[in-house]
């Protein structure tokens, strides 16, 4: 999967990215720039509602405070996928798989999204345990296989 460009810009010494959603500048790290792509890639590819989209939100895991990278919902407001977004260099491992397991006890998607950029692992819930899921990254045919 290529994910798209976001818009970039140096502001002095300080790099910075664009994220469409909070309407702001935020600092650019590596990590940001797979999460702010695939935003991209959900909009402009996937037909994803940007009304129904939320990055970085809060949820407690375990009674400790965490963000999600990036929340997809359906048109009923009940989450529909979960993504968790690392920097290129970071490998999906399956401590990547148990960190957006535990984010998806409390928030009960039925798929989730593993990307660092050019790798990605769609997963649809089964139960509690995942399984690869083949569907396109496609709103629409997301929210008919729900």
């Amino acid at each position: 999967m290529q994910l798209p460009a976001p818009l970039t810009r140096q502001n002095g010494p300080v790099a910075e990215i664009w994220c469409g959603l909070r309407r702001r500048w935020l600092a650019h790290t590596p990590e940001e720039a797979v999460r702010q792509g695939l935003l991209l890639f959900l909009l402009q590819e996937g037909g994803f509602p940007k009304a129904l989209l939320r990055i970085e939100g809060g949820l407690q895991v375990v009674k400790m405070a965490r963000r999600t990278d990036l929340l997809a919902y359906d048109r009923h407001g009940l989450p529909l996928l979960l993504c968790e977004c690392k920097a290129p260099s970071v490998r999906l491992t399956p401590a990547v798989l148990e960190q957006a397991l535990r984010y998806n006890l409390t928030v009960q998607a039925p798929f989730l999204l593993l990307t660092n950029g050019p790798a990605r692992l769609l997963l649809r819930m089964a139960g509690s345990s995942p399984e690869k899921c083949p569907l396109p990254l496609c709103y629409e045919r997301l929210v008919a296989e729900k």
